[in-house]
C-alpha cells in the first residue's frame, strides 16, 4: 500500500465511525475500509472469527472511558470532593 491509500484509510475510519452507530463488532467499518481501497472482502471472513476477542477489549475500553470521563468533568466543575472518605459514598439502603 502507498501513503495515498494509507491516508484513505484514515479518512474512511474517521468518517466512517461517525456515521455509524456503536455497535458490537467492527465488520461493518472492515468491510467499508476494505471495499474503499478495492481489497478483497474475502479477509473480512477470517477475522471474524477472532473479533469476539478483539471485542471484549474495546468494551473494557468503553466501559473505563465511560466511567472516568463523568468523574474528571465532575471534579474540575467542583462536584466531586476527593477528600472525603469512600464510605460516605456509598448509598445506604433504604427502610
Amino acid at each position: 500500500l502507498h501513503a495515498a491509500d494509507y491516508a484513505l484509510i484514515v479518512f474512511v475510519s474517521v468518517i466512517g465511525s461517525a456515521a455509524t452507530a456503536g455497535l458490537t463488532g467492527a465488520v461493518v467499518m472492515l468491510t467499508l475500509t476494505l471495499s474503499t481501497l478495492g481489497l478483497p472482502l474475502e479477509g473480512a471472513g477470517l477475522l471474524l472469527a477472532i473479533d469476539p476477542i478483539l471485542d471484549m477489549g474495546r468494551t473494557a475500553v468503553n466501559v473505563a472511558g465511560q466511567a472516568l470521563v463523568p468523574m474528571i468533568v465532575a471534579k474540575r466543575q467542583g462536584l466531586l470532593d476527593s477528600e472525603a472518605p469512600a464510605a460516605d459514598l456509598v448509598a445506604t439502603p433504604a427502610e
